[in-house]
């Protein structure tokens, strides 16, 4: 099933969620406990997601933002089946592709974010080394 996308921005959101991503995203990203306000919110969040990488399998990954808050999609056959946060898709990245995140990182996720959003000023960005800021 092809994903819509234009310039590297895919619409996800009419695939098909499966429960395990639903609360995962719940748990991860919203940082609550139930699904279902986790469905309700992010559903709007998968109309602009960026392809990272696909792995062996033919499972692709997916960037994502929500509140500012950027997220890894993993959907296999149509289906997203998961969810992760950035620091998690880190230990799988090679899988995809991928020996690390693109040198432009903060502008990948500047086009994710919706209008009238703006980045959280502590979100993550995987590209800052940690040793630098010592």
């Amino acid at each position: 099933m092809p994903i819509p996308g234009h310039h590297g921005i895919y619409d996800l959101s009419g695939l098909h969620i499966s429960q395990h991503a639903t609360v995962r995203f719940a748990e991860r990203v919203v940082g609550t406990a139930s699904s279902q306000i986790g469905q309700e919110l992010w559903i709007a969040s998968l109309s602009k997601c960026r392809k990272i990488g696909t792995n062996s399998a033919g499972d692709v990954a997916f960037l994502g933002m929500h509140q500012a808050e950027p997220f890894v999609l993993i959907v296999k056959g149509g289906v997203i089946v998961t969810v992760m946060s950035v620091q998690q898709f880190e230990s799988v990245m090679k899988e995809f592709g991928r020996s690390h995140w693109p040198r432009q990182f903060g502008r990948w996720l500047r086009k994710l974010v919706r209008n009238g959003e703006s980045l959280r000023n502590d979100a993550p960005n995987p590209c800052d080394d940690p040793a630098e800021s010592s």
